[in-house]
Protein backbone atom coordinates (compact mmCIF):
# COMPACT_ATOMS: atom_id res chain seq x y z
CA UNK A 1 0.00 0.00 0.00
CA UNK A 2 1.31 3.48 -0.69
CA UNK A 3 1.21 6.12 1.97
CA UNK A 4 0.71 9.71 0.97
CA UNK A 5 2.48 12.38 3.15
CA UNK A 6 -0.49 13.88 4.12
CA UNK A 7 -0.89 11.21 6.13
CA UNK A 8 1.69 12.18 8.58
CA UNK A 9 2.15 14.66 11.46
CA UNK A 10 5.83 14.85 10.51
CA UNK A 11 7.44 13.59 7.22
CA UNK A 12 10.82 14.30 6.15
CA UNK A 13 12.87 12.37 3.61
CA UNK A 14 16.04 13.31 1.75
CA UNK A 15 14.08 10.61 -1.39
CA UNK A 16 11.36 11.82 -3.22
CA UNK A 17 9.68 8.14 -3.14
CA UNK A 18 11.11 4.72 -1.77
CA UNK A 19 9.35 1.68 -2.31
CA UNK A 20 10.14 -1.07 0.31
CA UNK A 21 8.98 -4.90 1.16
CA UNK A 22 8.02 -5.86 4.76
CA UNK A 23 6.14 -8.54 6.96
CA UNK A 24 2.55 -6.61 6.76
CA UNK A 25 1.70 -9.17 9.91
CA UNK A 26 4.34 -7.86 12.25
CA UNK A 27 3.64 -4.36 11.30
CA UNK A 28 0.27 -4.97 12.13
CA UNK A 29 1.24 -6.18 15.43
CA UNK A 30 4.03 -3.50 16.21
CA UNK A 31 0.88 -0.65 15.35
CA UNK A 32 -1.71 -2.10 16.78
CA UNK A 33 0.01 -1.44 20.54
CA UNK A 34 -0.34 1.85 19.89
CA UNK A 35 -2.99 3.90 21.60
CA UNK A 36 -5.59 6.22 20.09
CA UNK A 37 -3.44 8.88 20.82
CA UNK A 38 0.20 8.06 20.25
CA UNK A 39 2.72 9.08 17.58
CA UNK A 40 4.63 6.45 15.91
CA UNK A 41 7.80 6.63 14.58
CA UNK A 42 8.79 5.57 11.34
CA UNK A 43 12.43 5.06 10.50
CA UNK A 44 14.23 3.08 7.62
CA UNK A 45 18.00 2.29 7.75
CA UNK A 46 19.29 0.94 4.55
CA UNK A 47 22.42 0.46 5.92
CA UNK A 48 20.41 -2.52 8.41
CA UNK A 49 18.17 -3.00 5.86
CA UNK A 50 15.23 -2.86 8.57
CA UNK A 51 12.26 -0.22 9.49
CA UNK A 52 12.95 0.99 13.16
CA UNK A 53 9.60 1.81 14.97
CA UNK A 54 9.04 3.26 18.21
CA UNK A 55 5.45 2.99 19.51
CA UNK A 56 4.60 4.69 23.23
CA UNK A 57 8.71 4.65 24.34
CA UNK A 58 8.82 0.92 22.75
CA UNK A 59 11.37 0.17 20.09
CA UNK A 60 10.89 -2.14 17.36
CA UNK A 61 13.16 -3.38 14.26
CA UNK A 62 11.51 -5.29 11.19
CA UNK A 63 13.91 -6.60 8.39
CA UNK A 64 13.05 -5.04 4.98
CA UNK A 65 12.42 -8.17 2.32
CA UNK A 66 13.09 -8.35 -0.84
CA UNK A 67 10.52 -8.53 -3.38
CA UNK A 68 12.39 -10.42 -5.83
CA UNK A 69 12.97 -13.49 -2.82
CA UNK A 70 9.27 -14.24 -3.41
CA UNK A 71 8.52 -16.26 -6.19
CA UNK A 72 5.71 -16.52 -8.49
CA UNK A 73 2.87 -18.68 -7.17
CA UNK A 74 2.19 -21.42 -9.43
CA UNK A 75 -1.63 -21.57 -10.92
CA UNK A 76 -3.81 -24.08 -8.95
CA UNK A 77 -4.33 -26.12 -12.30
CA UNK A 78 -0.43 -26.79 -12.28
CA UNK A 79 -0.37 -28.23 -8.57
CA UNK A 80 -0.57 -32.01 -7.74
CA UNK A 81 -2.32 -32.74 -4.69
CA UNK A 82 -0.87 -35.91 -3.26
CA UNK A 83 -3.06 -35.47 0.06
CA UNK A 84 -6.29 -34.75 1.49
CA UNK A 85 -7.45 -34.02 4.86
CA UNK A 86 -10.80 -33.48 6.49
CA UNK A 87 -10.90 -32.03 9.59
CA UNK A 88 -13.95 -30.59 12.46
CA UNK A 89 -13.87 -26.53 11.37
CA UNK A 90 -13.87 -25.82 15.58
CA UNK A 91 -10.76 -28.08 15.79
CA UNK A 92 -8.82 -26.50 12.68
CA UNK A 93 -9.87 -22.86 13.96
CA UNK A 94 -8.37 -23.43 17.56
CA UNK A 95 -4.90 -24.73 16.39
CA UNK A 96 -5.03 -22.22 14.16
CA UNK A 97 -5.58 -19.53 16.30
CA UNK A 98 -3.02 -21.05 18.53
CA UNK A 99 -0.29 -21.06 15.99
CA UNK A 100 -0.93 -17.29 15.23
CA UNK A 101 0.25 -16.75 18.20
CA UNK A 102 3.73 -17.88 17.84
CA UNK A 103 4.96 -17.31 14.58
CA UNK A 104 3.81 -16.17 10.95
CA UNK A 105 4.15 -19.46 9.16
CA UNK A 106 2.36 -22.80 10.21
CA UNK A 107 3.56 -26.18 8.97
CA UNK A 108 1.67 -29.14 8.28
CA UNK A 109 2.75 -32.81 8.01
CA UNK A 110 1.12 -35.96 7.12
CA UNK A 111 2.91 -39.39 8.36
CA UNK A 112 1.69 -42.84 8.91
CA UNK A 113 -1.75 -41.47 8.95
CA UNK A 114 -1.06 -38.51 11.49
CA UNK A 115 -1.44 -35.19 11.03
CA UNK A 116 1.26 -33.48 12.52
CA UNK A 117 1.10 -29.44 12.74
CA UNK A 118 3.38 -27.11 14.00
CA UNK A 119 4.56 -23.61 14.80
CA UNK A 120 7.52 -22.31 16.23
CA UNK A 121 9.39 -19.13 17.19
CA UNK A 122 12.97 -19.00 18.66
CA UNK A 123 11.11 -19.58 22.31
CA UNK A 124 7.60 -20.81 21.86
CA UNK A 125 7.02 -23.86 20.06
CA UNK A 126 2.91 -25.50 19.14
CA UNK A 127 2.83 -28.61 18.21
CA UNK A 128 -0.33 -30.69 17.16
CA UNK A 129 -0.91 -34.53 16.24
CA UNK A 130 -3.92 -35.73 15.04
CA UNK A 131 -4.62 -38.90 14.46
CA UNK A 132 -6.53 -40.74 11.67
CA UNK A 133 -9.38 -41.85 13.99
CA UNK A 134 -9.64 -38.04 15.42
CA UNK A 135 -9.51 -36.69 11.33
CA UNK A 136 -12.86 -36.65 9.87
CA UNK A 137 -11.00 -37.84 6.46
CA UNK A 138 -7.95 -38.81 5.42
CA UNK A 139 -6.25 -39.49 2.13
CA UNK A 140 -2.97 -39.85 1.31
CA UNK A 141 -0.13 -41.81 -1.18
CA UNK A 142 3.27 -40.45 1.13
CA UNK A 143 4.41 -38.49 3.35
CA UNK A 144 3.16 -34.70 2.73
CA UNK A 145 4.29 -31.68 3.92
CA UNK A 146 3.21 -27.97 3.39
CA UNK A 147 3.86 -24.64 4.86
CA UNK A 148 1.28 -21.90 4.61
CA UNK A 149 1.44 -18.14 5.79
CA UNK A 150 -0.57 -17.06 9.00
CA UNK A 151 -2.12 -14.12 6.88
CA UNK A 152 -3.18 -16.42 4.79
CA UNK A 153 -4.90 -19.06 7.44
CA UNK A 154 -6.01 -16.32 9.37
CA UNK A 155 -8.91 -14.84 6.78
CA UNK A 156 -9.84 -18.68 5.68
CA UNK A 157 -10.69 -20.08 9.09
CA UNK A 158 -13.13 -17.14 9.62
CA UNK A 159 -16.15 -18.99 8.17
CA UNK A 160 -15.06 -22.66 9.06
CA UNK A 161 -15.53 -22.77 13.03
CA UNK A 162 -19.50 -24.19 12.47
CA UNK A 163 -18.27 -27.15 9.38
CA UNK A 164 -18.47 -30.22 10.11
CA UNK A 165 -15.70 -30.89 7.35
CA UNK A 166 -12.65 -28.36 6.54
CA UNK A 167 -10.57 -29.77 3.78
Amino acid sequence: ACLPKTVFNYYNTTEPEKTISIDSIKLKRTIDTADDNSNIKLNIDDNANRLDINVNNLHYTILLTSLPQYRKCPKLNDLKFTALVFIKGIKFKRIVKAAYNICDIIRFEIKNNTLHIESDDNDLRLTANITKDQLTEIYHSDNVKSVFTMMYLIDMIKPVKSSDKVM
